[in-house]
């Protein structure tokens, strides 16, 4: 089986791990005082669980998912970034990443930490209510398109990031998937955190549509592989 089941969605960032029971606990509790979570998402307490992936390029940030179960209706996530300022919730824009990188004064010297926050920038901001995902194994690509079988024209196109350093910063060729399509880029990412497209190649536009389909802040599955 592709997905946890308890979770209606595979993961829109990884790796990650989920909260054990007693730290998830604390961390409604954080939410909880915090305040500004509940007003503008949901009461903490209706989060089953936390499933989260530790930023490399923010120091004590990381991407939080957030399960909510629902008696009467299919379970959904909220992704949100958590930070020494407390949550900020995804909304498909990118302003969270300005906004930061403005505050810390970033500077993104390592090829790790260049992927990672491409990875996390692409998967955050949405067009049309869909997220740029960024394809690094034939794996997750199954992943994103189950029940669906996976094309085999696209098995050896997908392979892991490598950031080559540039004069401003580091260019890097992905696979990327957006709606039903595959196509290869490269992007320049700045030291400063500024992320262009400059090349683009349409691979297929064939594939099926994933199944995650967004309502404003939150996600969930839809389709054949839904949880009910």
């Amino acid at each position: 089986m592709i997905l946890d089941m308890r979770w209606p969605t595979p993961p829109l960032v990884g790796p990650w791990h989920e909260l054990a029971e007693d730290v998830a606990d604390a961390f409604r509790g954080v939410l909880e005082r915090d305040g500004s979570f509940a007003s503008a998402a949901c009461p903490p307490g209706a989060i089953g669980a936390f499933r989260v992936h530790p930023l490399l390029f923010w120091p004590d940030w990381m991407w939080v998912d957030a399960l909510i179960e629902q008696t009467d209706a299919a379970s959904k996530v909220i992704s949100f970034l958590y930070g020494p300022h407390g949550p900020h919730i995804l909304d498909g824009t990118s302003r969270i990443f300005h906004d930061v990188n403005d505050l810390i004064s970033i500077r993104i010297e390592k090829a790790e930490a260049v992927c990672d926050y491409l990875r996390v920038f692409c998967s955050a901001v949405r067009m049309e209510d869909k997220p740029f995902f960024i394809i690094e194994s034939p794996g997750r690509l199954q992943q994103l398109i189950y029940p669906f079988d996976l094309p085999e024209s696209a098995v050896p196109l997908a392979r892991p990031l490598e950031a080559v350093r540039q004069r401003d910063g580091w260019k890097t060729h992905a696979l990327v998937l957006f709606g039903a399509t595959l196509f290869e880029a490269t992007f320049l990412i700045s030291t400063y955190g500024l992320v262009d497209m400059i090349d683009d190649k349409l691979l297929t536009d064939g594939l099926p549509d994933h199944a995650i389909r967004f309502d404003g802040i939150f996600y969930r599955q839809t389709g054949a592989g839904a949880s009910q």
